[in-house]
């Protein structure tokens, strides 16, 4: 190649659920209750490695086998770049002359891997710089709330979740050849927001309450 010689994977996009629920009564009891749950995850592959049948989960990935990428007097780069936003909200209202009951529940679960892989059979040969980059810059956002109000007793529960398990990984068992300096760098650059509201209002018995959970991104350099 004279140029440039890349090659790259992108993953980007927008996943939102909101959900609400909510009850009213003039009667003795009111219960509203709401769920709103955003998933992503891996896709499960089968291949043959050097005569093995494998399978293997893939997400945002660059894979080098048996194979050789030559730039000559050009820069080589290999991106896998992960950047997606997912946004969850719930809330739940209940009002009720003697007894009300409200819960939200917000979820965000995110299991894309970002990787380059270049295997033992495998040269990469740049005639200037070479670059290696694994990037996730992605966003999540949840917020729960349950708001209950009553005369006699009233319960309300927020729960907001971010399950996170994002590697960012760069496999680098081949032989790496550059004329110019080399670069190899996994990256995770998130944001996470986790936001949960639980409250009540009673002329006797109130209790609210609220649950936040975050698991943070994993970074996996191996080069």
């Amino acid at each position: 190649a004279d140029d440039i010689l890349r090659v790259t994977a992108t993953e980007s996009g927008y996943l939102g659920a909101g959900a609400g629920g909510a009850a009213a009564s003039t009667g003795s009891a009111a219960v509203g209750v709401a769920v709103a749950v955003n998933v992503t995850g891996e896709v499960e592959t089968d291949s043959t490695t050097r005569g093995t049948e494998v399978t293997e989960t893939e997400g945002t990935e660059v894979t080098v086998t048996d194979s050789t990428l030559a730039a000559e007097s050009a820069p080589l780069a290999l991106l896998a770049t992960t950047d997606m936003t997912l946004v969850s909200g719930a809330i739940g209202a209940a009002v009720a002359s003697k007894v009300a009951i409200a819960g939200s529940a917000a979820a965000n679960r995110a299991a894309i891997g970002t990787r380059i892989r270049v295997d033992a059979g495998s040269t990469l040969d740049a005639g200037a710089t070479a670059d290696l980059l694994a990037t996730d810059s992605s966003t999540f956002v949840a917020t729960g709330g349950g708001l209950a109000f009553s005369g006699k007793a009233a319960g309300g529960v927020g729960i907001a979740l971010n399950l996170i398990e994002t590697p960012v990984t760069i496999d680098m068992d081949g032989a790496l050849e550059a004329d110019g300096e080399a670069e190899i760098v996994a990256r995770a650059n998130q944001s996470l927001v986790t936001v949960a509201i639980g409250g009540a209002g009673s002329g006797g018995f109130a209790l609210g309450g609220s649950i936040e959970v975050r698991v943070p991104v994993l970074v996996f350099p191996d080069c």
